[in-house]
């Protein structure tokens, strides 16, 4: 059994256990997944894509910036440049656990927002509709700040 393979059975039990279903065991899990090959792998996201094309761009990025002396506010992705810096932001309002579909939430994407133009970032926001834009939105605004 590989270490994925462990690594997955493990996370299957834990599911399931705070569920308080029915645990399955490591070689049912097996057999499921022998028999499911899309069982047990994670799906890719959209947030999964902008890190690829952030990778692919070979682009100096980081995730999971915290921006600001002043708020405990972080990026998504952050690219940070001696001409530029540019805050990326993935909102995913179709997820289970959403912060941006509450009004609470969508104020406090609001106030990180200002707070990042502040202290002169430029902020770029995606969605479940535009995030395969994010490469050519990051590339001009670079462009536009270097002339």
């Amino acid at each position: 059994m590989g270490k994925q393979e462990i690594y997955d059975a493990e996370w299957y039990r834990k599911k399931f256990k705070k569920k308080g279903s029915t645990v399955m065991s490591a070689a049912d899990y097996q057999k499921h997944i022998s028999k499911n090959p899309l069982a047990g792998k994670k799906k890719s996201t959209a947030k999964d894509y902008m890190e690829q094309e952030l990778k692919d761009s070979k682009l100096p990025y980081v995730r999971e910036l915290r921006f600001s002396k002043k708020r405990r506010f972080r990026f998504d992705w952050a690219i940070q440049t001696v001409i530029c810096k540019i805050g990326i932001e993935y909102d995913g309002i179709f997820a289970a656990k959403s912060r941006h579909t509450t009004v609470t939430g969508f104020s406090k994407d609001q106030e990180k927002t200002n707070l990042a133009q502040a202290e002169g970032w430029v902020v770029l926001r995606y969605s479940p509709l535009n995030y395969k834009n994010m490469m050519e939105d990051v590339l001009e605004v670079m462009a536009n700040l270097s002339k």
